[in-house]
């Protein structure tokens, strides 16, 4: 035998020792990082540790919840492969001349006035094109970042721009892997979530674009210059990242970036996160909060605000764009049912809340991808990430108006017009 524990041993958490990792998360974070700056790591492996000693006092053995931790980290292995690929993209763009390129015409075409909305739009376009956030992020959006560095725009709006652009496109892209995991989550159609999406999705987008442009009315316009990137060897590059050496110090600072060990630290952020949340979940601590939440959704109105609520919840706990879908969708479906209100609601909610809120968690792995390859830490983008945030305020309208809140066609909602 393996285990230290037998499962009689272990007793089911209740709400106050599942919530105390919780707290302990939301002081060390709060203080340790929104007060004194600490290092993201180190404050949620600490979180982790309280996390891990209410599992052993419920009777949870360290290899259980090594197993809970291996299970996490195994889900998020696409998105960590992803994560080093995209760091040897954006060295070998930078190295080839790509992104100076981009650079070189963006400078040319590129009104700073017009900047913010231009940002959006393109992102937007490319990630509806492509399915891919975080593809747009490391391509798209770090040429426009060198952009905005060069226009002298703010570098928070220009990430937040960047941002809300990528992930509206991505959330509405039928190619995306986000959009099509949430259908699965709560058992609705992807073409009629995706149609659905369109009522807080396009709102929200437009009110963005609105408040982009009458910022970037206060940008003057810049002279205009030419960078040019030397080549360089392409295996240190891709390891370490290219450097420029240009003679000008801030075009060096502008090219000088990439590489898999620029991707490292967002790495170790990202294994603390799901250490934290690999044993939040093995020990059943995150099923007893969800649990009591979904205690206090008796008509439809509060159960579209529960299910806005721990979706919201759980992006922060996990930081997984995935468990923010899955966990929620698979929890709250049956009460969706329940109360005859079509799957796509939920589904909706899921993905608004959840996978669209995790790039501004800044220990998700999307936050800390998004932070380095832009280089800019969330909190710096995200007040200026508007559409992401306005699609849940619109949602949470709908939630208490009964607006766009479909009731349920049929049994069988996969079928296309559920």
């Amino acid at each position: 035998m393996t285990q230290t524990t037998t499962p009689k041993e272990q007793s089911k958490p209740s709400l106050l020792l599942a919530l105390t990792p919780l707290a302990a998360m939301a002081l060390l974070l709060g203080v340790g990082y929104g007060v004194f700056h600490l290092q993201v790591q180190v404050l949620l492996i600490a979180a982790a540790a309280v996390a891990g000693l209410v599992g052993w006092g419920l009777g949870y053995s360290w290899l259980e919840m090594q197993e809970g931790i291996v299970e996490s980290v195994r889900k998020a292995l696409p998105a960590i492969l992803i994560m080093l690929c995209v760091g040897m993209l954006i060295a070998a763009w930078m190295a080839s001349g790509t992104i100076p390129m981009l650079l070189y015409y963006g400078l040319k075409l590129v009104s700073p006035r017009f900047f913010l909305v231009t940002a959006c739009l393109a992102c937007s376009v490319t990630a509806l094109a492509t399915g891919t956030s975080w593809g747009t992020a490391g391509t798209v959006g770090v040429a426009f970042m060198g952009i905005a560095q060069a226009l002298q725009v703010p570098l928070g709006p220009a990430a937040g721009a960047i941002v809300a652009g990528a992930y509206f496109g991505d959330k509405l892209s039928p190619f995306s892997d986000i959009p099509n995991l949430a259908p699965v989550a709560t058992g609705a159609n992807l073409y009629d979530h995706l149609r659905h999406m369109l009522w807080s999705g396009v709102p929200a987008w437009l009110a963005g674009l609105a408040v982009y442009f009458f910022m970037g009315l206060r940008y003057g316009d810049l002279a205009l210059w030419l960078q040019r990137a030397p080549l360089a060897e392409l295996a240190r590059a891709l390891s370490a990242g290219f450097r420029a050496d240009t003679g000008l110090a801030d075009v060096d600072r502008l090219l000088s970036r990439g590489g898999i060990m620029s991707m490292m630290e967002t790495l170790l952020i990202a294994l603390a996160a799901f250490s934290f949340g690999g044993i939040m979940q093995r020990t059943g601590m995150l099923a007893v909060v969800l649990e009591r939440v979904t205690r206090l959704a008796r008509r439809a109105w509060s159960l579209a605000l529960t299910a806005i609520a721990s979706s919201l919840a759980t992006a922060l706990i996990t930081g997984s764009s995935y468990l923010s879908m899955l966990i929620p969708g698979e929890l709250l479906a049956p009460a969706f049912r329940r109360l005859d209100l079509a799957a796509k609601n939920l589904s909706r909610i899921v993905e608004e809340c959840g996978a669209i809120i995790v790039p501004l968690v800044p220990w998700s792995m999307a936050g800390v991808y998004v932070s380095g390859v832009l280089g800019v830490p969330v909190r710096a983008y995200l007040p200026f990430a508007f559409q992401n945030y306005f699609a849940v305020l619109l949602l949470v309208l709908y939630s208490v108006t009964g607006f766009t809140m479909a009731k349920r066609r049929r049994d069988d909602e996969t079928q296309v017009g559920s």
